[in-house]
């Protein structure tokens, strides 16, 4: 049977909402509160409109009463957080039949097989990766790719399958390293949110990095600024990273094939 491996939540809390307002270039605002912090992944979809992501560590979602807010409440909210932002416009929650807006845990999924007969798993079905990375449609279209290429070029249906499963497998790995590593660093955010605007920007640029939870920040932040410089530490920072990431790569293999995994 195709199942899921469990996968620990995320503490954050995040809610995917939409917005009359016309993002021209992807945007990351960040607004404290007396509960803490919230930010929103926001980025245009088309002439008239934006997706708006809203996440914050559960402490906050609590502090401010998400928990038990009504769905008008929640936007209203919201919108007063981040009126700067959005200049006077509205946000828009995905079911407007009075049902309550959901905030949700982004949830990692990791199957160990992607198939079973003929029924076979794509995107998110199959994978997941953090929205704080935009690889989600990306990687999903180019499953669908993959799988209509094995198909059209294998005799064999289960073959075909086999060999789309291997190929995407491997394909994704970075992207989910990337996903994991990404998702840490807003897991982290009091780690790294009273440094200096320059040294705030270089490790939310490099959040990727899976070098970036074993260092202090400024000591990551001068690292980074001494590679700049120097070609040799340069390529020793992409060595360790490398090796960072295929050690992490080998654990999701792993985890993929060990028996008797529980389900989610």
């Amino acid at each position: 049977m195709l199942r899921p491996l469990r996968a620990p939540k995320n503490v954050n809390k995040y809610i995917w909402l939409g917005t009359d307002k016309v993002f021209d270039a992807f945007t990351w605002p960040f607004v404290q509160t007396s509960s803490g912090w919230l930010w929103a992944n926001a980025y245009g979809i088309d002439a008239r409109s934006s997706s708006f992501v809203v996440e914050c560590s559960a402490q906050t979602w609590a502090g401010l009463g998400f928990d038990t807010m009504n769905p008008d409440d929640t936007l209203a909210l919201l919108e007063n957080i981040f009126e700067r932002h959005l200049d006077g416009h509205h946000l828009v929650r995905q079911v407007r039949d009075g049902s309550k807006v959901s905030w949700l845990n982004f949830r990692n999924v990791t199957n160990r097989h992607w198939y079973d007969g003929k029924t076979v798993l794509m995107g998110d079905a199959a994978h997941t990766t953090h929205f704080s990375i935009g690889f989600g449609t990306r990687l999903a279209i180019d499953d669908t790719i993959a799988l209509a290429g094995k198909l059209q070029h294998q005799g064999d249906v289960q073959l075909a399958l086999g060999a789309y499963e291997r190929e995407r497998q491997a394909a994704i790995m970075q992207a989910q390293s990337d996903g994991h590593f990404s998702s840490l660093w807003f897991e982290n955010l009091s780690r790294y949110i009273d440094l200096r605007p320059d040294q705030f920007y270089t490790l939310f640029r490099h959040r990727r990095s899976p070098l970036l939870s074993r260092f202090p920040p400024q000591l990551f932040c001068r690292l980074q600024q001494v590679s700049d410089e120097s070609t040799a530490v340069r390529e020793l920072r992409k060595h360790a990273g490398s090796m960072a990431m295929a050690i992490h790569g080998r654990r999701t293999l792993a985890g993929r094939r060990l028996p008797g995994s529980p389900g989610p």
